[in-house]
């Protein structure tokens, strides 16, 4: 737990992130296109954009670890850790879910009824679990789901922060066997439920986060020298290939595992781009770094302009509703810029009035 910051911002992960949003984006767009409009209007590879949510879990457990590994056993510093956790998170959370809930009271239209109980509705604000997802359980905003998981993450790593590195090395342990057994038992016994909320805990997606800090960690002692760097790109691109094909064909639990592979995949990209960066041989355009500092936005809205947008598709005049691609194509473009919007004036000054809210912050 000791990887230290050696400038905590990182281009081409920023870069990276925003492309991973545009993933999560385009299976959004394909599901609802065939809902409004039709199947077969956009490639069948856009169904498997979520895993772009993969990505995120890793390069968070990466963050977290490369900017909070130090803290380690300063548990003085725990308070600001959390409150710059929350303030990360809650502040678009809780606004857009209010906005989501407005429209649910004044319309409701194609909302699902379990979104209107007032346990669904305070657990999306809290970030808890809910036992039956993904069958049912979903938040208010279906996309927060992952925000339980970044939240059960955040909490997890106060452990190492208040306790030291030696208790997180048990904890971290056990958690990687719960998800082990996990997985094992889905394999071996797939109509073995596990209860909640143990199937949360022990959900593989949080192995992930783990993955992330394993790679913040090489990052500083292992670094990728030379031509490592570019071998680790090759093969962390086959693994995710390997990943998402396996993922794409098999249906049932071994599903979870490919999920792993992925994400195996996603930690060598990251551990090499890091190294490729710091040596000057990586360099992504700026405004692909400006999507990537905007993708929290993009992930949590563009699921508004999607939806309205092709809400309004039907209703559309002829020379408009006869060319479904073009209106798609718009959608996605306003979905883009919409959520740049977003971030500039709701985002960022809802993140920096809460930060500021706490008082006697480490600066």
């Amino acid at each position: 737990m000791s990887a230290r910051p050696s400038g905590s911002y990182l281009a081409s992960l920023q870069a990276f992130r925003g492309l991973a949003a545009a993933l999560v984006v385009f299976d959004h767009l394909h599901f609802h296109s065939e809902m409004r409009q039709g199947p077969g209007l956009l490639p069948a590879a856009f169904l498997y954009g979520h895993l772009g949510v993969d990505f995120f879990f890793v390069l968070s457990g990466f963050i977290i670890q490369h900017v909070h590994g130090a803290d380690a056993g300063h548990r003085e510093r725990a308070g600001d850790y959390a409150w710059r956790r929350f303030a990360r998170i809650w502040p678009l959370l809780a606004a857009l879910t209010t906005l989501k809930l407005v429209y649910m009271a004044v319309s409701g239209a194609g909302v699902r009824d379990e979104k209107f109980s007032p346990l669904v509705i305070a657990t999306s604000y809290l970030c808890l679990p809910l036992p039956g997802w993904p069958e049912t359980g979903w938040p208010v905003l279906d996309v927060a789901w992952t925000l339980r998981h970044e939240a059960l993450f955040y909490t997890v790593f106060l452990v190492p922060i208040v306790f030291g590195a030696r208790t997180w090395r048990w904890v971290a342990s056990t958690w990687i066997a719960l998800i082990a057994a996990r997985l094992v038992l889905g394999v071996a016994a797939p109509e073995q439920r596990v209860p909640f909320p143990l199937d949360f805990v022990a959900h593989p997606l949080n192995l992930e986060f783990l993955l992330g800090i394993g790679v913040a960690i090489a990052v500083e002692r292992w670094p990728a020298r030379g031509g490592r760097a570019q071998i680790e790109l090759l093969l962390g691109t086959a693994l995710c290939a390997l990943g998402v094909a396996g993922y794409a064909e098999i249906e049932g639990p071994l599903r979870d595992g490919l999920r792993i592979v992925l994400a195996l995949g996603l930690a060598l990209l990251i551990h090499a781009s890091v190294e490729l960066e710091r040596a000057g041989a990586l360099r992504l355009p700026r405004a692909l770094a400006y999507v990537g500092d905007a993708s929290y936005s993009l992930y949590l809205w563009h699921g508004f302009a999607i939806g309205a947008l092709l809400a309004l598709w039907p209703s559309l005049p002829a020379p408009l509703s006869d060319w479904p691609r073009g209106w798609l194509v718009l959608t996605f473009v306003v979905s883009f810029a919409s959520s740049l919007a977003v971030y500039r004036w709701l985002e960022q000054p809802l993140t920096r009035l809460v930060r500021r809210l706490r008082p006697q912050a480490r600066r």
